[in-house]
């Protein structure tokens, strides 16, 4: 007694021939398919342990030191990848350069999209800035008319004097100070953070709103992209777990996001008014943009 071979035992069989063929090709694909998973296995970065039910791993956020810090410490016991648990969101936590590179070099269409949050939706029009945009058609068109527009070298070139002039106006102050000393063996004190902050103000203003700005107006554009700054790192328990809305009602967290982005939204609304009643040069920032938008009918 011998055992029949495959083609003996099809032309044997009382099955069907076209039923006996489809079984045979799902037994192969089945075969290769699970042969092709034991090969390739795909490898998950490890994931910090001890979430709590619903919160996760937000407790971690509320001991006084700073997340990068703390984020820090994790990726020095768990590597330069792992993720961990925020709230209903699970969280990739990279710190080495190449696996930055391999995410927003390499792999950058797979993160270039940002979660949308309470105050991205609010200060940021809703996505619609090029920080925040998901990558998309849109996305896409922002980024042609920002890096053929604004910052090619010929922009940058014009823009050059008016970064140069900043710079001298704040070096002279630096110098004026050390000038009007009493005592010429004694230093001067300087707030740095502040010298650094006029500067970076100074520089943006001049070549966003064309414009520098002086009198009452400085301190209320300063306190407005100040505000705007704090509000990034104020926590929103709405962004990591929906249904704790409320809770950043009843702290006020929503009244504080929405004046801002409306205090903000003046400010801005300002600059391209002004740039659309007295026609700024076209090398300012809002100029630019508002010229580029209105000649080709770009809708932003």
């Amino acid at each position: 007694m011998h055992n029949p071979t495959l083609k003996q035992w099809i032309r044997t069989s009382t099955l069907p021939a076209p039923i006996i063929v489809s079984f045979i090709v799902i037994l192969l694909f089945y075969f290769f398919k699970k042969r092709s998973s034991n090969m390739i296995k795909t490898k998950k970065a490890p994931e910090v342990v001890g979430a709590w039910p619903v919160i996760g791993r937000l407790n971690l956020l509320s001991v006084p030191k700073p997340a990068y810090i703390v984020l820090g410490e994790l990726a020095d016991q768990y590597g330069p990848a792992f993720s961990i648990q925020f709230g209903m969101h699970p969280i990739l936590v990279v710190s080495s350069w190449e696996l930055v590179k391999a995410c927003f070099t390499t792999n950058d269409k797979f993160f270039s999209s940002r979660l949308v949050n309470k105050v991205i939706k609010y200060m940021f029009y809703d996505q619609k800035t090029i920080s925040f945009a998901p990558h998309g058609p849109y996305w896409r068109e922002l980024r042609k008319m920002i890096t053929l527009n604004l910052l090619s070298n010929e922009r940058l070139k014009m823009l050059k004097h008016q970064r140069i002039s900043e710079m001298d106006a704040c070096l002279k102050k630096l110098y004026e100070l050390s000038t009007k000393r009493k005592d010429e063996k004694a230093g001067v004190l300087v707030d740095m953070s502040k010298w650094f902050g006029d500067i970076y103000f100074n520089v943006v203003t001049r070549i966003v709103a064309g414009k520098h700005i002086f009198g009452p107006k400085t301190e209320r554009y300063k306190n407005v992209m100040e505000e705007a700054r704090r509000l990034m790192d104020v926590m929103v328990f709405s962004d990591v777990i929906p249904y704790l809305g409320w809770l950043d009602r009843l702290r006020g967290v929503d009244s504080e996001i929405k004046r801002t982005a409306k205090e903000l939204d003046s400010v801005l609304e300002s600059w391209v008014d002004e740039h659309r009643q007295k026609r700024v040069s076209i090398s300012a920032g809002i100029g630019g943009i508002v010229n580029i938008t209105e000649e080709e009918e770009i809708d932003l």
